[in-house]
């Protein structure tokens, strides 16, 4: 009999692909040489979805024996990754394991961390509650990890404090010293930004030391790989002219690649490897996308009030720039484009320094990071091509509906504004599906 592929497992929209991972030789070699080469340490970044996670875990299953994981948001500190990852190594310091990692790690190692383990814990009053101890300095916790023969992966590094950002780069260096002994041991951040330096605040004695790697929006070619990869695995058919607007929805971006497949898949009652090939049809496809845009609405919603929200004491705000930026109807702008824009058909006099204050605001959290900037290129953009649709259709709903309050946007209405769009398709007029 046949193996059956469980379809959550095929098309996985939140989690790393697995089933389907896809090569991506534009930047395979570059980070292959960055985890091989002692000493180097890793800042991957690139845009939310593009399958960062997905590529460099393929890569350390290849190349490492263990990984050390550690996840931020915005309250993370140092101490408590510290401690984290000291927790994580607990699989390969317990003397009572009999694995061959095991008995690799020297008894004093185990040893040593069986009192900084304790002496991780101290009482106060009814509670139990966690330090780092003076034992786990930096240079130890690289010993630790380097004797286990893993690497330090820090997911979402993007998301903590200045002061934290500055602080790792000081373990980094800790790191790259203890590589001389240690060939595999380094720190490798992941963070979804514009540049590298948005993630790990370094200073320029680690700029040749520090391999900054942007993972590039998905390819059409890849996302097709994915789709090809699940009707292979779940006996299923994506119909070409199918296959090719999934990968214009997905706009570069995996997770949504994967999250329309398995919607369509799902819609279908196909939750394994069907007995009978099933031939998918324009409509599951827009029932996908209905899906997609009714789960995220509100998320949606969220960052178009967050982004927009203004003072009365202002004259200016930032829905004209949001507006600038659409109606320039570029992936990416500067900031003199949306200044000729503004004041073009807003204000004459717009103020420069005005521009800056807002642009500054819009790529930060205050604002719910609606945009992001390319350092490299000094310029802005969207942070997920549904949600300048999402703002489009909003600003052009709103400017309609004045007169009686503006109107909440239904799924169906995204739907059929993003498929209006021809700039959409036209981004992919010069590739030849067949």
């Amino acid at each position: 009999m046949a193996t059956k592929n469980d379809t959550y497992s095929v098309f996985t929209p939140s989690q790393p692909a697995e089933l389907t991972f896809v090569e991506r030789d534009e930047v395979n070699k570059q980070l292959v040489d960055a985890i091989r080469t002692p000493g180097k340490q890793l800042v991957i970044y690139g845009y939310s979805g593009s399958g960062k996670t997905t590529l460099l875990n393929n890569k350390l299953n290849q190349l490492y024996s263990g990984v050390i994981e550690s996840q931020c948001n915005k309250s993370t500190t140092i101490d408590q990754l510290k401690l984290e990852a000291f927790d994580l190594l607990d699989k390969y310091y317990k003397t009572e394991m009999s694995t061959q990692k095991s008995f690799e790690i020297s008894s004093s190692l185990k040893s040593l961390y069986s009192e900084i383990k304790a002496s991780s814990k101290i009482q106060i009053g009814d509670r139990l509650e966690r330090i780092v101890p003076i034992q786990l300095t930096d240079s130890r916790l690289a010993e630790l990890i380097g004797e286990a023969e893993s690497c330090w992966k820090i997911e979402d590094f993007h998301k903590v404090e200045k002061e934290h950002k500055q602080r790792l780069s000081q373990i980094m260096k800790v790191f790259m010293d203890a590589s001389r002994k240690y060939k595999t041991t380094k720190i490798i951040t992941i963070g979804a930004v514009g540049t590298g330096k948005e993630v790990v605040e370094y200073d320029s004695e680690m700029k040749e030391r520090v391999s900054e790697i942007y993972i590039p929006l998905m390819s059409v070619d890849e996302l097709e790989d994915i789709i090809t990869k699940g009707e292979k695995l779940l006996n299923v058919e994506f119909p070409k002219d199918i296959k090719n607007k999934i990968v214009v929805y997905s706009n570069g971006l995996g997770s949504i690649c994967h999250q329309l497949c398995l919607s369509m898949c799902t819609n279908n009652y196909i939750y394994e490897t069907a007995d009978e090939k099933y031939t998918f049809s324009k409509t599951d496809l827009e029932l996908a996308i209905n899906d997609y845009l009714s789960q995220n609405s509100a998320t949606l919603k969220s960052t178009f009030d967050k982004a927009i929200k203004s003072s009365r004491k202002s004259k200016y705000g930032t829905t004209e720039i949001l507006q600038a930026i659409i109606n320039l109807k570029k992936e990416e702008v500067n900031s003199h484009e949306i200044l000729d824009e503004l004041r073009d058909k807003y204000d004459s006099k717009y103020p420069s320094s005005t521009l800056t204050t807002y642009l500054n605001q819009l790529i930060t959290s205050e604002r719910d990071e609606v945009l992001r900037i390319n350092k490299d290129s000094n310029t802005y953009y969207f942070s997920n091509p549904f949600q300048k649709a999402y703002f489009e259709l909003s600003f052009r709903n709103k400017s309609r509906t004045k007169s009686i309050g503006f109107n909440k946007l239904s799924a169906d209405e995204i739907l059929a504004f993003i498929q209006a769009k021809k700039e959409i398709e036209a981004e992919l007029e010069d590739y030849d599906f067949d």
